[in-house]
């Protein structure tokens, strides 16, 4: 029966799969890999990309359940931390959910995602949104990135001692490097004075690495952490 709805669900996506291997392709022959699209969040520039998988954003079908969660929780007024905004999918979400009368500050440390992000935020003209130029670690100092690195692993793997991330091997660009500062999460929450009243994160498997940090130092803030796979089964902590 698995094998009979994963061949029905491939003919039906083939157009689709045709259709985007023949536009990305289209595109790069005129050295375009990137492109505004409209969405129902909002206006966006994603990198364009050959398969389905790679059009998640786009498509607006990647975590769907993360969306479910964001929805039932924010509210108008609501003050957000976001950490890890990449190029602004959720950014974009978060905005709309909390209104004009709320704010959302938003970290991304990755130059190549920060410099989307920052134009996403403002084709969309996101006032309630504030782009805190940090990356998040146990200490303080700073990371280094390449503006040809594919990924942001290359520098998170400076300032976090985390097995998993250990076993990632990404391709080192040869790029300008750029210095981007580093910083504990309660130290950032004073230094900026920031009102919190949600802190949603997505950094690579590291969002646990950051709660002793926070317990000690912002116990008047809550955690809602969640599985991906079941999105009922949800676990509210308030240290």
């Amino acid at each position: 029966m698995y094998r009979l709805k994963a061949f029905i669900k491939k003919i039906f996506t083939l157009p689709l799969s045709l259709y985007l291997f023949l536009e990305y392709h289209f595109y790069r022959l005129q050295g375009i890999d990137h492109k505004w699209f409209n969405l129902k969040r909002g206006k966006m520039y994603l990198p364009l990309s050959p398969v389905i998988s790679g059009n998640g954003r786009r498509l607006e079908s990647r975590e769907p359940q993360t969306e479910e969660v964001l929805k039932s929780i924010l509210k108008p007024g609501m003050n957000v931390l976001e950490i890890g905004a990449c190029m602004g999918e959720f950014t974009l979400l978060i905005s709309k959910l909390i209104g004009n009368t709320g704010k959302c500050y938003s970290i991304e440390p990755f130059p190549k995602y920060a410099r989307i992000f920052k134009m996403n935020i403002d084709a969309n003209k996101l006032a309630n949104v504030v782009h805190l130029p940090y990356a998040v670690g146990k200490g303080v100092g700073e990371i280094s990135f390449s503006d040809d690195d594919n990924a942001s692993y290359n520098g998170i793997k400076e300032i976090w001692d985390f097995a998993p991330l250990k076993k990632v091997t990404t391709e080192r660009g040869d790029g300008k490097i750029t210095k981007v500062p580093v910083v504990k999460i309660s130290d950032l929450i004073h230094k900026e004075k920031l009102d919190i009243d949600f802190i949603f994160m997505d950094i690579e498997g590291r969002e646990t690495l950051v709660f002793d940090d926070l317990y000690k130092h912002t116990p008047q803030i809550s955690f809602l952490i969640f599985t991906l796979k079941a999105i009922n089964a949800f676990t509210e902590i308030k240290p």
